[in-house]
């Protein structure tokens, strides 16, 4: 795998953005973590607006995984999800 520095070297609109984010910086626009904000603010808002498919999700079986890892912890078996996962499949 890459290095982030090989990545900068290599790809064109990696390096364009890395060179847009350092302008903001060195121009003491932004601060370093500002930066980072805006960046993991970008992200979130990307992904709020990716329609969502809510099929893949119940077909994986992550709608149900998360509650079942956490009651065997507990030591306990789950009891039989209601989640609209179980009504797709059937």
């Amino acid at each position: 795998m890459k290095s982030i520095r090989d990545r900068y070297l290599t790809d064109a609109t990696f390096h364009a953005v890395v060179t847009s984010m350092r302008a903001l910086i060195s121009g003491a626009q932004l601060t370093p973590s500002e930066v980072r904000e805006a960046a993991m603010l970008a992200c979130i808002i990307e992904e709020e607006h990716r329609p969502f498919n809510p099929a893949s999700v119940y077909e994986s079986g992550l709608c149900c995984m998360a509650r079942h890892a956490s009651d065997q912890r507990r030591g306990g078996s789950a009891p039989p999800c209601n989640c609209p996962c179980h009504e797709i499949k059937s």
